[in-house]
């Protein structure tokens, strides 16, 4: 299947599924706060954290990186700026919090395939962030709190809650723009999105949205700029990263012993997403610049991302 007929299979799909769960959403038994939880960092593990694995493929294409000395450097400065957000994290975090929202919110906007509008990418990139304090602002305001303490949490869902009505008229005005600019796939997306994060426990809407929209989108963007449809060899190029990735997942297990269970997962999962957000965004929003184009060429040549 071409890279570009699978992008557009995997939307579709993305979108079946989470009009699905949003539509569904009243009728789904409720699940116990902390299985919830451990639920959804489950399936964020398996279909979420692996598509930053790829970021030493980035690497290697964007900045050129070959020999010990280039890959070690790398290393360094990608573990310092996640360190740096951790920081972040114990020592302010309000501010860690909102950096946080607001880098996702710039990095999922990127997630749309083609030419479509910023006003599209902005209403992306912020409707699984702001949009479930629309139905569930307590909730998000209590997951917060697992993460930054309450106080914290409730200034940060209160800002969230003030821009969500405005933000829901941004997607019906994206959904109607792609529409009318023949971008229907995108309209689907976006619509798709909103639903889910309005209708859906917020958990649940954010493990659909990041799984089957953004990590599987990078999955397959990451195979077309690498020019293969190898499982294998994608597996090859993630492995190292992953087990990484885990290693250090299971020392702030063992570092955080003495939490309650629903806060360590939640600060493992999101505190380790927001630590290797920075790095991650770094290398990823140059190779969107370029219109995800990684091949062995010099830079500026890459092609341009195709129109829907």
């Amino acid at each position: 299947m071409k890279a570009e007929r699978a992008i557009a299979a995997q939307g579709l799909a993305y979108s079946a599924l989470a009009l699905a769960l949003g539509f569904s959403a009243a009728s789904l038994p409720a699940l116990p706060p902390t299985t919830e939880i451990v639920l959804v960092a489950a399936l964020v593990l398996v279909l979420g954290v692996p598509h930053g694995a790829f970021d030493t493929l980035y690497a290697r294409r964007l900045l050129g990186l070959s020999g010990w000395r280039g890959w070690s450097l790398f290393g360094l400065v990608y573990w310092a700026a996640a360190a740096l957000v951790v920081a972040a994290w114990a020592l302010a975090p309000t501010l860690f919090l909102a950096g946080f929202l607001l880098a996702s919110l710039a990095h999922f906007s990127g997630d749309p395939e083609g030419r479509a509008a910023p006003f599209t990418r902005i209403a992306m990139g912020g409707a699984p962030i702001v949009l479930p304090t629309l139905l569930h602002e307590a909730e998000v305001a209590r997951l917060f709190g697992l993460l930054v303490g309450a106080e914290p949490a409730r200034v940060v869902a209160d800002a969230l809650a003030a821009g969500a009505w405005p933000f829901v008229l941004l997607v019906a005005l994206g959904v109607v723009w792609e529409t009318h600019r023949d971008r229907g796939r995108t309209a689907l997306e976006l619509g798709a999105t909103a639903t889910v994060a309005i209708l859906a426990p917020p958990l649940l809407a954010f493990a659909a949205y990041f799984c089957l929209m953004h990590s599987a989108r990078h999955i397959l963007r990451t195979a077309r700029a690498a020019r293969t449809t190898s499982a294998a060899a994608l597996a090859a190029i993630a492995a190292a990263p992953m087990l990484g990735t885990l290693a250090l997942a299971g020392a702030a297990w063992l570092f955080l012993a003495d939490v309650a269970l629903d806060a360590r997962v939640m600060q493992v999962l999101f505190v380790g997403l927001a630590a290797l957000t920075a790095p991650h965004m770094a290398l990823v929003e140059q190779a969107r610049l370029r219109g995800w184009a990684l091949s062995e060429e010099p830079a500026g040549e890459g092609r341009p991302e195709p129109a829907e």
